[in-house]
């Protein structure tokens, strides 16, 4: 090559241009598109979250005594909610981004931290924002698992 190439040739031409441009352009879009889902949580890991989040409820009755009532919907619903029955005070828990509640069972339910016992039993359904389902069980003897079928 020669030296005159090299001297008058410094800077990209229109077309090396378009196609970084288009490069740049479809590697945005893929990255927007899957970002979409980024901040939604699964069923599982919610089915997950809330299992601890009843553990340390019943934790605060057993050292506390003070039982509570549970309140959840019979259709899907964004919350639950905690009713201390001494303090008369309200707590919700809300579900993540993309996910839902469901009570399969009645209302209320009523904890006996003497007892250890959750009246009735509950079987919570999640649903996450692919419409999948997964199971929170508490037993009546107050014993909880996650399951991804009700019956299990």
């Amino acid at each position: 090559m020669s030296k005159n190439y090299f001297k008058y040739n410094k800077a990209f031409t229109l077309a090396e241009l378009l196609i970084a441009l288009l490069i740049l352009t479809a590697s945005a879009g893929m990255f927007l598109l899957n970002i979409k889902d980024f901040y939604k949580i699964d069923s599982k890991h919610e089915a997950d979250r809330l299992m601890r989040w009843f553990y340390n409820i019943m934790q605060r009755s057993d050292h506390t005594g003070e039982k509570f009532s549970l309140t959840i919907s019979i259709s899907f619903d964004d919350h639950i909610l905690i009713e201390w029955n001494k303090s008369l005070k309200s707590e919700f828990l809300y579900a993540s981004k993309g996910c839902q509640f469901r009570n399969r069972g009645f209302n209320p339910m009523i904890y006996a931290p003497q007892w250890g016992t959750l009246t009735p039993g509950l079987t919570l359904e999640i649903k996450d924002y692919k419409n999948n389902l997964y199971y929170l069980i508490i037993s009546g003897q107050g014993q909880i698992r996650i399951s991804d079928s009700p019956a299990n």
